[in-house]
């Protein structure tokens, strides 16, 4: 096993050096291609907002309000599923 952050190097059949990382905070050799990365931001964003959506009907809301009731604020307005 590798030191954490260090690649581990193995060939493959065409006697070339291919690396493997362990740590996904590290960049790849190569980047992505533009529309994954794209597709990727894409999916983050709307994870995000979900999970805002959520934190907001958690903590935020006030007890009362029942499940189907919108909120106003700050001209934002918000359905709770």
């Amino acid at each position: 096993m590798s030191l954490r952050g260090q690649p581990e190097v193995t060939y493959d059949g065409n006697g070339a050096m291919v690396e493997y990382y362990d740590d996904p905070f590290i960049a790849p050799p190569v980047p992505p291609s533009l529309h994954n990365r794209l597709t990727r931001l894409i999916e983050a964003v709307l994870l995000t907002f979900e999970a805002i959506r959520k934190y907001i009907a958690t903590y935020i809301q006030e007890p009362w309000a029942d499940v189907g009731k919108k909120l106003k604020s700050r001209n934002l307005y918000w359905v709770i599923e």
